[in-house]
């Protein structure tokens, strides 16, 4: 069976050679004639002109009549492919060249004077010639005056590179039938043209249909259409019945192009090249999303200057890409989504070296690029220079090979994010670099007032030298840098001076030796406001709670207020909203951070010292334990005894004893003794509390008895009412006494009659029985906050067992084995987090406990584990926006991989 491909081949071939045949029976004999001589018209416009004849290839025999009377002209100039004759003529005239004698296997040539160009006009007839060419490589190139050629190709013809270059004049021809797929013959698909390298270069008055030609044997279209500085070609014809399936190189081929058509479905698989394909083209603007574009190695410039274009790239696969110097360079409209697809190779970048330019210019474009792996990129260069509206967070990117950041956000002045987490560290000395084109020099520089804020500015200063700190620590040697930031301001809080004068000379004693790059002065201080904030420290129980504090932050600055959870220790996981209302359950303490916004030049005060802040701790709640064994009385006894008293786990809390519930009996009892009094049956629930102590909250357990009624009386006395007693249901086993609380969980009991069960009771909440025989009962456990609860089975008369205790936490998830010195987010823990997420969708919280890398941290340790927790909880918040969260660092168990992780906890 024939493939739909092959099909497609034979068609295309066919109906070329029908086309051709029509063209042939319709057109005159001396255009399209296979008999006589090939001839070639001339015109020269003064005496003794000279003419050149391109016959570059194999020639066999060569005679040419000249047409003015001389004899016919055997000399070949040169061989090869620069072989060629030449001819002056005594007059100006029109002269119909022939070659009269011989074969020849290529017209066109390497080499024709200058002189001798610009008179060849047109090719009248192929002649004899037309099944001897196999090329017509530079045929009409810089033959300025070229104007028509016959309307069939010859046959035989594999390559078109430069045919029509600089023919400046030439649009009259209609070539739209030339056949330059080739032919089937004997079942053997021949010939056929490879190459349309420079075809109609610089062909500045070509714009005629080419949708039929079958381009399925091209390897080459670079330049088939570019024109170049004031030469911009008009052709903007419609091309998308091209088969571009085996072309790997399309560099520069629309480049100072007028061409606008869709070619989106263009099968572009095999393209490696692509730079320069649509570089200062002011009008291409069409969508390409659907390309494949996964054979790319090199997509330098090619959309430099591309003024018009914003079409959709969302779907490039760049796996191969090594380089995208100013891939979008001065596309001035481009504005679309160019993100990494975790687990694709769509806009992956892990290879790509080269990122210099990609976006300068581009001044709408403000797409999130957070996800590029620059890992590989070794330059940055003037990447988002005067790209006016870029204004996304880059903290994630990976700079640790950069050596050039040369004007990277030179007025950017949209761009305010802080690169404090950026590895500055293979920054090239400026000593290797020409005077003024320092590694980092006019990096952040742009008009007064925009670009970076002091707040990212002085963020990225303390980042920085705080990086150059643990690399000098390691025993390596910073380069000396110039950095090119203009007048911008920074704080003058003391972590950031320190950081300045870390970085830069300040006075004869240099430390990291970088300057401020030329033209730049350091930076003036901006204001300071003051931040005051002193409510009560509060201590407070165990379990869920909110503490509104009794004084609020106010700033002398007048920045509007927010607040933050700087730390947690113990179990507490705390979190606070824009009121400044704290929210926490378990046991610890909390630390609550105030911050003041920044005020027109006044900055906000400082994350790292002189904020305000607050500590609230939680007492413990003290554990009650009571295990009675005698649970259950008869009504006739009147009192019931506990056989054991409850005690606390913190000695100094005195015991007192109640009634909880007293259901039928009508129990009471001692408060101090615990003996309990009853006149009737049913179940009598009795609360043990300990009172609370300096470093213990209150607490209680709670211990139902059973007072059941004595067995109706057989045999000789009188009879009384016979009572059917049901038999209270026992439980000796739970499937699970610790759970998660963010999900519902099914729990089966076992144990004795518990087929009598008609509800249980946790908490506060009623739920009904699943399925229950004498031995098994099933039923489901909501969604509850962390904590420990009583499971009631409520059976005959209402009356109460308590069966189990079950505890519910939260959940938590490791994400683990960061590298040593990274808090990046490979794929895998990308995937890890979005399950984790997805899987508690219910949580209304998160706490994303960074772990250091070993019990005892350096400060360069605490900051990765706070980088690594901030983004966990960053991309957390993405996924779920309405997750509240929070970010603690913890010391790690030990060294190692394994050790060095975020801790992912979700509550509700």
């Amino acid at each position: 069976m024939i493939g739909v491909k092959v099909f497609k081949r034979i068609f295309t071939i066919l109906l070329s050679a029908i086309l051709a045949a029509g063209s042939l029976v319709a057109l005159a004999a001396p255009a399209t004639a296979s008999v006589g001589p090939m001839t070639i018209r001339y015109v020269t416009t003064a005496a003794n002109q000279t003419v050149c004849l391109p016959i570059g290839g194999t020639n066999t025999g060569v005679k040419v009549d000249w047409k003015d009377g001389s004899a016919l002209d055997s000399t070949i100039l040169s061989s090869g492919t620069s072989a060629h004759m030449t001819h002056a003529f005594a007059t100006a005239g029109t002269y119909d060249v022939e070659i009269a004698e011989g074969t020849i296997t290529r017209f066109g040539s390497e080499f024709c004077a200058t002189g001798t160009k610009g008179k060849m006009v047109a090719v009248l007839s192929w002649g004899n010639q037309i099944d001897n060419i196999t090329s017509l490589e530079r045929a009409f190139n810089e033959e300025t005056e070229f104007i028509d050629v016959p309307n069939v190709m010859p046959p035989k013809v594999t390559t078109l590179a430069f045919t029509f270059a600089r023919a400046y004049k030439f649009n009259d021809a209609d070539i739209s039938a030339w056949n330059i797929g080739g032919s089937i013959v004997g079942g053997i698909d021949s010939y056929g043209v490879t190459s349309l390298l420079y075809t109609f270069h610089r062909a500045i008055a070509f714009n005629r249909p080419l949708n039929g030609w079958n381009t399925s044997k091209v390897i080459n279209m670079s330049q088939t259409f570019s024109g170049g500085y004031n030469q911009v070609t008009p052709f903007n014809q419609s091309l998308d019945n091209w088969d571009t399936a085996n072309v790997t190189n399309m560099s520069y081929m629309f480049s100072y192009s007028s061409f606008n058509q869709p070619i989106g479905s263009w099968d572009v698989s095999r393209v490696g090249n692509f730079s320069n394909m649509f570089s200062e083209n002011n009008r291409f603007n069409q969508d390409l999303e659907n390309w494949d574009t996964s054979a790319a190695t090199d997509f330098s410039y090619m959309f430099y200057f591309a003024t018009a274009f914003n079409g959709k790239v969302t779907n490039w696969k760049t796996n191969r890409a090594t380089s995208m110097w100013s891939m979008f360079a001065y596309a001035r409209n481009f504005d679309q989504p160019v993100q990494h697809i975790s687990g694709t190779n769509i806009w992956k970048t892990s290879v790509v070296t080269n990122m210099s330019s990609v976006f300068l210019g581009a001044a709408k474009f403000n797409q999130d690029v957070s996800s590029w792996d620059t890992s590989a990129t070794t330059t940055m260069e003037s990447m988002f220079q005067s790209a006016t509206s870029f204004n996304q967070d880059l903290s994630l990117w990976n700079t640790s090979r950069v050596t050039n950041m040369y004007g990277m956000f030179s007025s950017a002045d949209s761009f305010d994010q802080s690169l404090a987490s950026w590895d500055i560290t293979k920054l090239a000395a400026d000593s290797a670099n020409p005077a003024g084109n320092g590694s980092a020099n006019h990096m952040l520089t742009s008009a007064a007032g925009k670009g970076m804020s002091p707040a990212n500015y002085s963020a990225t200063l303390r980042g920085w030298a705080a990086t150059l700190e643990a690399y000098k620590l390691a025993g390596n040697t910073p380069a000396v840098v110039a950095l090119g930031a203009g007048s911008r301001k920074y704080f003058c809080d003391a972590a950031t001076l320190a950081a300045r004068d870390k970085l830069f000379t300040v006075g004869t004693t240099p430390y990291f030796g970088w300057t401020f790059g030329s033209a730049d002065s350091p930076a003036l201080c901006s204001g300071q406001q003051t931040v005051t904030w002193a409510p009560t420290n509060t201590t407070v129980d165990e379990g869920t709670a909110t503490i509104v504090p009794n004084k609020k932050a106010f700033s002398d600055g007048h920045g509007a207020i927010s607040y933050q959870v700087d730390s947690s220790t113990g179990t507490m996981v705390c979190s606070v909203a824009n009121s400044g209302t704290i929210t926490f359950t378990g046991v610890g303490s909390c630390v609550v951070r105030a911050t003041a916004a920044a005020v027109e030049d006044i900055p906000n005060i400082d994350l790292t010292t002189g904020f305000r802040q607050v500590t609230f701790t939680a007492r413990a709640t003290q554990v009650i334990t009571w295990t009675p064994s005698n649970l259950t009385a008869l009504n006739t006894d009147a009192t019931l005894t506990p056989d054991v008293l409850a005690g606390s786990n913190d000695v100094a809390g005195t015991i007192s004893y109640s009634v909880q519930n007293a259901g039928t009996t009508g129990c009471t009892v001692n408060s101090t003794t615990g003996v309990i009094a009853f006149n009737a049956s049913g179940t009598c629930t009795i609360r043990a509390s300990a009172q609370s102590t300096a470093n213990s909250a209150a607490g209680f357990t709670d211990v139902s008895f059973v007072i059941s009624a004595p067995p109706a009386s057989s045999g000789g006395g009188a009879g009384g009412n016979v009572v059917e007693v049901k038999a209270s249901p026992k439980v000796t086993e739970v499937s699970k006494k610790r759970v998660v609380g963010t999900r519902p969980t099914a729990i089966e009991l076992v144990g004795q009659d518990l087929k009598n069960v008609s509800q249980i009771r946790v908490g506060s909440k009623t739920l009904p029985v699943v399925v229950a025989d004498d031995e098994k009962l099933n039923f489901v456990l909501p969604t509850l906050a962390s904590g420990t609860y009583q499971v009631e089975l409520v059976h005959e008369d209402s009356l109460i067992a308590v069966a189990q205790t079950i505890t519910v936490v939260a959940p938590t998830i490791a994400v683990s084995k960061f590298a040593g010195d990274s808090a990046k987010l490979t794929s895998q823990k990308i995937k890890t987090i979005r399950n984790a997420v997805s899987l508690y969708s219910g949580a209304g919280s998160l706490t994303c406990i960074g772990s250091t890398s070993g019990a005892k941290a350096t400060r360069f340790d605490i900051v990765l584990a706070r980088q690594r927790a901030f983004a966990a909880c960053n991309l957390a918040k993405k996924i779920n926006p309405s997750l509240v969260t929070s970010i603690k660092v913890t010391p790690a168990l030990g060294l190692g991989a394994k050790n060095r992780k975020v801790e992912l906890q979700f509550s509700k």
